[in-house]
């Protein structure tokens, strides 16, 4: 199997993928894993399970010796821990910031930074003889190798500055390349440390044993785990059952090895799963490893000799499948990295088509319709305040002035007392100050008819604007209106009374009547009303329609204004669009085409002859 031409061809999709740099350099990361993966002859056996499952005495069963503690109260593993074959004894730690410690040949530094106190009591001799060590790489493995071990595995603080621990153990079962990898518990409180075992598993283990005790086989917090973290890889799994030992019968330990399998079968979905026994405890008693614990002893000879050669013989059929199978399990990873590079692309594709869409949808109105067509279809739905509405408004209001005023004059006549009151109504105060408020407000009401008329023509355009952008998604510019308001247009009230039709000596008055002289004077000021508001009327047509002319003449330049400079921007949008399009089309082009070279290799299996 050509790995290499597999992982050239990958690196090479991933390159010019267009995806983010983010998801590349992830892909690229897996990659470098893996091709660092097959170039590395370990196998790597990783061991999950949760705390206090026997995880400890199981390494130390398969190494053949009492080296790793398994009191509790250590505490559990809170870092990537891995057991790889070594001439002697010895610990290495990876910081994750970069830089190393191995204890042989860097005692001295390992004591200062985590036992100080300890280090600060050597004497200057010993310090002397550590250091002299340190520089020959002769310092041995001795009890504070598994102090500072314990330490700066259980602890949190210390496995945050830490990427992982090497212990390096002179044992038969490491020589040929198997490296043992220690995880975190996977029932810990801490996000970190579950995190910390799916990465172990996933990134670094070629298989992994998960670890189950006989009194509690795969208890719901393990199976929730092993789903959420390990799922896809649930099925490369081997299931050990420790402590089985210390289960009396063994009708009862044949029927926790069936029950743990139905579990796997129906939590995790795997067929036919791997279960195994292992009676590590018993193990190490019976190679005169540790002392009898007491534990065991309901065991009978024979049993305790079928235990232990079954688990010797399962551990071996274990280690030789890994070895077997190390290939497929490089492919497994390679094909993992595939089909997440096929999702990747084809995301990528779908936000390209989304892209493209929109683009198309936001320009579809440039391309179908000129500006100058659109501008007229929507002024011709949208009107504003024709002429002939502000000629009626203007009529309106001085009619009702006018109207207003004559009544006040008519009643003001009516309620005169004396001949002499009637004929000087006119020229009276309070019929001056009624006809300056009158003329003011037909004034006012004129300015404000002038206003609406300017406001229907902003409120137009600005909704047009509005329209305009909803259509093609440009900006558009302010236009100021200005609209003509004279104050010399206004007309002051001015009413010279002329009383040459009526009887103006007191002596003639006397042959008239109150009531004749009454009707009389409305008779000659009504129609000097009506003429006097009828001039006004005409003033303020003429104005408004000067004014009204005006203001369609801006519209009209507006209008113009807009489209010469509109349509200057839409051409560019259009162009602009154009490129985009073809950009975006060829991008679509080349992420089809290295979805179609992943599909090919998957379809292959990534296997070449």
């Amino acid at each position: 199997m050509n790995y290499d031409e597999a992982i050239d061809t990958l690196e090479s999709v991933v390159g010019k993928s267009l995806l983010t740099e983010e998801v590349q350099q992830a892909l690229l990361k897996q990659l470098t894993r893996i091709k660092n993966r097959i170039s590395d002859d370990k196998i790597y056996l990783g061991i999950v399970g949760e705390f206090s499952s026997g995880k400890s005495t199981l390494i130390n069963s398969l190494i053949g010796n009492d080296f790793f503690r398994t009191n509790s109260l250590q505490g559990t593993t809170t870092t990537i821990t891995k057991l790889e074959y070594g001439n002697r004894v010895d610990l290495k730690i990876v910081f994750s910031k970069g830089g190393s410690l191995i204890y042989s040949r860097n005692k001295t530094k390992i004591l200062k930074k985590y036992y100080p106190n300890e280090y600060d009591d050597f004497g200057i001799i010993k310090k002397i003889g550590i250091r002299v060590l340190d520089w020959f790489h002769l310092n041995k493995a001795d009890k504070y190798l598994l102090d500072v071990f314990d330490k700066i595995t259980t602890s949190n603080e210390i496995s945050k500055t830490l990427k992982d621990v090497t212990v390096y153990y002179p044992s038969e079962i490491l020589k040929d390349g198997l490296v043992v990898v220690d995880t975190p518990g996977t029932d810990s409180l801490i996000p970190a440390h579950a995190e910390t075992t799916r990465r172990a598993i996933q990134e670094v283990c070629d298989i992994a044993l998960v670890i189950t005790t006989a009194s509690q086989v795969l208890p719901r917090t393990l199976v929730s785990y092993l789903d959420e973290n390990l799922g896809e890889v649930a099925n490369k799994c081997i299931y050990l059952i420790t402590k089985i030992e210390l289960i009396r019968k063994a009708v009862e330990r044949s029927q926790i090895q069936k029950v743990a399998a139905q579990r796997i079968n129906s939590f995790l979905c795997v067929e036919n799963p791997q279960v195994f026994l292992a009676p590590s405890l018993l193990s190490l008693e019976e190679r005169g490893i540790i002392e009898r614990s007491g534990f065991t002893d309901h065991l009978s000879p024979d049993e305790r000799k079928s235990l232990c050669s079954n688990y010797t013989s399962d551990i071996k059929r274990i280690v030789d499948k890994i070895y077997r199978e190390k290939g497929s399990t490089i492919k497994h990873k390679i094909q993992r990295l595939i089909i997440s590079l096929r999702g990747d692309l084809q995301s990528e594709i779908e936000a390209k088509e989304k892209l493209l869409k929109e683009e198309l949808e936001e320009t579809h109105m440039m391309r179908v319709k000129p500006l100058k067509d659109f501008m007229n279809e929507f002024y011709a739905s949208h009107t504003v305040f024709q002429y002939s509405y502000i000629e009626t408004l203007i009529i309106n209001t001085v009619s009702s002035h006018k109207s207003e005023f004559k009544n006040y004059i008519f009643d003001k006549i009516d309620k005169c007392s004396t001949k002499d009151e009637t004929q000087s109504t006119m020229e009276s105060s309070s019929s001056i100050t009624k006809g300056n408020s009158i003329y003011d407000s037909c004034y006012d009401d004129f300015k404000k008819v002038l206003s609406d008329t300017k406001s229907s023509y902003v409120d137009n355009f600005g909704e047009f604007k509005t329209y305009f952008f909803k259509m093609f998604s440009i900006e558009t510019f302010d236009f100021e209106y200005t609209i003509i308001n004279n104050p010399n247009w206004q007309k002051q009230y001015d009413f010279s009374y002329d009383k040459s039709n009526l009887t103006t000596f007191p002596l003639f008055r006397m042959f008239k009547s109150l009531d004749s002289i009454k009707r009389q004077m409305k008779d000659d000021v009504g129609p000097k009303i009506d003429y006097a508001f009828a001039r006004m009327e005409k003033h303020y047509l003429s104005c408004a329609k000067k004014s009204h002319a005006d203001i369609e003449k801006q519209m009209e330049k507006v209008k113009r204004i807009f489209i010469e400079k509109y349509e200057k921007v839409i051409d560019k949008r259009i162009k602009e669009s154009d490129e985009k399009e073809k950009k975006i089309n060829s991008q679509l082009d080349l992420l089809r085409s290295n979805l179609a070279i992943v599909g090919q290799l998957e379809i292959n299996g990534v296997a070449y002859k």
